[in-house]
């Protein structure tokens, strides 16, 4: 999956990896915990649409959730995120 590529390639110098999905597999719960303790990195999950379960998918995201977990209604709503994401990004 790509949350196992993103282990497995950013062992040094990665600090947040950003899940942009419309349908997430809730079931990479194990390897996002993974990812945050071993690597302590932030984990920013974009759910996008609304036949997303977002309550499920704000579960996959670092803590706080109310931070690191953000709903967008489509993929072109991705573009109102262009000023919070970098803040966002840059604070952690």
């Amino acid at each position: 999956t790509a949350l196992s590529t993103v282990e497995l390639n950013c062992r040094i110098s990665c600090r947040v990896t950003v899940v942009i999905s419309s349908n997430m597999d809730t079931s990479a719960t194990t390897v996002v915990r993974r990812i945050e303790n071993q690597l302590g990195m932030t984990v920013i999950i974009i759910a996008v649409g609304h036949a997303v379960d977002f309550t499920a998918l704000s579960q996959l995201a670092s803590t706080p959730q109310d931070l690191y977990a953000v709903p967008v209604d489509d993929f072109s709503d991705l573009q109102s995120l262009r000023f919070r994401l970098p803040i966002l990004v840059g604070e952690i």
